[in-house]
C-alpha cells in the first residue's frame, strides 16, 4: 500500500491481546467493551500525543449506507467539533493527574463522495494490493453465532485461541453473545449448508449496531 500511494505509513499498534487480557480478567463482552478503548484508540491516542499534540482531523471510513455511525460519532463531539478522551495529563506526588483532551475531529470523506462498498470493491480489484476479508476481531462478541461458526473453519488457531481464553478466565465454558453458547459450544454445530464468504456481511459482524 506505501509503494502504491507513494506515501509512507506509520504502523501504530499498543499491547497485545494476552497482555490487555490479564489486565482485564474477562474476554470483552457487551458490558465490559474495553478491546475498542484499550487496543485501538489509546495507541492511537499516544501516537497522536507524541507525534501532533494538537486537535488534528481523522478521516474515517464508514461508507455511504454508513451514516448511522457518522451520526453517533459526530453526536460525541463537544462545541469545537472534536472527540475527547480521558488521559493523563502530569503528575501528583504518588498518582497520576487525569484530564480530558480533545484530539479528534472526525470527517467522513466517502460519505461526502457517495462511495459505497461495492464502488470501493471495484476500484480495488485490479490493484496490487490486498485487504482482509474482514477487518475486525474474528472472536467479537457482536458476531452472529453462524460467523463465529464461520471462523473455526477459516481461521482455526486464532478462534481456538478465544475458546482457551474463555475456559481459562472464566473456568469453564461459558456464554457466547448472550445466547448461553460457548466457542466450543458453536465450533461442535453441524451446518445443514456450506457457509460462504458471501453469506456474511457487516451486520453479521456488529458494524450495523444492530
Amino acid at each position: 500500500l506505501e509503494q502504491f500511494i507513494g506515501q509512507e505509513i506509520q504502523w501504530v499498534t499498543g499491547k497485545t491481546f494476552d497482555k490487555v487480557l490479564n489486565t482485564a480478567g474477562t474476554l470483552p463482552d457487551p458490558l465490559r467493551r474495553y478491546c475498542t478503548t484499550q487496543m485501538k484508540l489509546e495507541p492511537m491516542f499516544y501516537w497522536w500525543q507524541k507525534t501532533i499534540n494538537k486537535p488534528a482531523e481523522f478521516r474515517l471510513g464508514f461508507r455511504a449506507n454508513e451514516q448511522s455511525r457518522a451520526k453517533r460519532t459526530t453526536a460525541k463531539t463537544n462545541s469545537n467539533g472534536c472527540l475527547e478522551i480521558k488521559a493523563i495529563v502530569g503528575k501528583r506526588k504518588t498518582q497520576n493527574k487525569w484530564g480530558i483532551i480533545e484530539w479528534q475531529k472526525p470527517v467522513f470523506p466517502l460519505i461526502n463522495d457517495n462511495i459505497y462498498k461495492d464502488q470501493i470493491e471495484e476500484y480495488w480489484k485490479d490493484k496490487p494490493v490486498r485487504f482482509a476479508w474482514m477487518n475486525n476481531c474474528v472472536g467479537c462478541f457482536h458476531k452472529n453465532p453462524l460467523l463465529i461458526r464461520k471462523m473455526w473453519d477459516k481461521y482455526p488457531n486464532k478462534i481456538q485461541w478465544f475458546a482457551e481464553q474463555e475456559r481459562i478466565k472464566h473456568k469453564k465454558d461459558v456464554w457466547y453473545k448472550e445466547k448461553n453458547l460457548s466457542y466450543n459450544d458453536i465450533k461442535n454445530w453441524k451446518t445443514q449448508i456450506e457457509l460462504f464468504d458471501d453469506d456474511f456481511n457487516e451486520c453479521d459482524s456488529g458494524y450495523c449496531g444492530l
